[in-house]
């Protein structure tokens, strides 16, 4: 594989806040879990939460597996 074009970083506060507010209102990762303009509501709270608990999936090389769950509704 040829060398990284980038040295990857961790998020910061401000790219999760980011991400957040760039979710569709009126969806939510799946049924019966929280919706997206909850977690837009409440976004700048929960952040400074967040942030850590991110980079710690890469600090200490672990990724829950729930996080890696998918549903796929067929329609």
């Amino acid at each position: 594989y040829p060398p990284p074009k980038w040295a990857f970083t961790p998020p910061t506060d401000r790219q999760i806040l980011q991400a957040i507010r760039r979710l569709k209102n009126g969806k939510a990762t799946r049924p019966g879990t929280i919706p997206n303009d909850i977690f837009k509501a409440v976004a700048e709270l929960i952040t400074p939460h967040l942030g850590p608990i991110y980079r710690a999936t890469f600090t200490l090389n672990i990724y829950p597996d729930e996080w890696s769950r998918t549903e796929t509704i067929v329609l």
